[in-house]
């Protein structure tokens, strides 16, 4: 595997974390990251969609819809 190092980069980051946040901040900490992740997966597939023009999107990659369809943007 060759991203092991990543994985005891990050063991290690959380052990600090776990030693110096109470369990409460670790825990809102978690979630946060986890909020994060989903945004950027978010937009990378939003990006992909847009650059494989399988959506309409408009040049700063916001996805519009035809007034036929929905007359909103996302």
């Amino acid at each position: 595997m060759k991203n092991c190092s990543n994985l005891f980069f990050l063991s290690t980051v959380a052990c600090q974390l776990a030693e110096c946040l109470s369990d409460e901040e670790v825990a809102i900490l978690s979630s946060d990251l986890v909020v994060l992740s989903d945004m950027l997966a978010n937009l990378l597939a939003r990006e992909a969609a847009c650059k494989s023009r399988s959506l309409n999107c408009d040049d700063k990659g916001t996805i519009t819809f035809d007034e036929t369809e929905s007359g909103t943007a996302l």
